[in-house]
């Protein structure tokens, strides 16, 4: 594996790490802060200054604990896309040009059922891909698939 690819594999995973990181400190279980309130936006309590605040963009609390600048969906939407990704293009070489490379994918396919297991805990309706609108059960069924060919390699 060259270098490029093992370094697209590490920040796939170093994203995937930051994104349950932030789903295990609370981000699916808080308040969102961009859901409309009655008046506006709120920022769900943090203990911060902006505790309770009314704004009228979505995501414009930036001190809350669910809140980063992308949220937790783009994080393991992108960790998501770069493990499938580098799985498949791995698919195109053997095992002699990729040493360890059964391991590297299956590593592969068990972050990626994880990212796909947060994604469906965390949304209701989703796309993968530019593809069609999904239900959690989708979601949830590739994960369970990633997981089932790690279990058989």
């Amino acid at each position: 594996m060259s270098i490029r690819s093992h370094r697209a594999v590490r920040i796939a995973m170093a994203a995937l790490a930051a994104a349950a990181t932030l789903l295990a400190t609370g981000g699916a279980v808080a308040p969102r802060a961009d859901e409309p309130a009655q008046d506006g936006y709120v920022c769900p309590p943090c203990g911060c200054s902006a505790d309770g605040k009314v704004s009228n963009e979505p995501g414009s609390c930036n001190n809350g604990r669910a809140t980063t600048s992308m949220g937790f969906y783009t994080p393991l939407q992108q960790a998501r896309f770069q493990l499938d990704d580098t799985f498949n293009r791995l698919e195109a070489f053997t095992d002699a040009q990729v040493p360890n490379r059964a391991r590297f994918q299956t590593e592969m396919r068990v972050f990626a059922g994880y990212s796909y297991l947060l994604l469906g805990e965390g949304m209701c309706e989703m796309t993968i891909d530019n593809g069609p609108k999904m239900t959690k059960a989708e979601v949830w069924k590739i994960a369970e698939s990633r997981f089932t060919v790690c279990s058989r390699a």
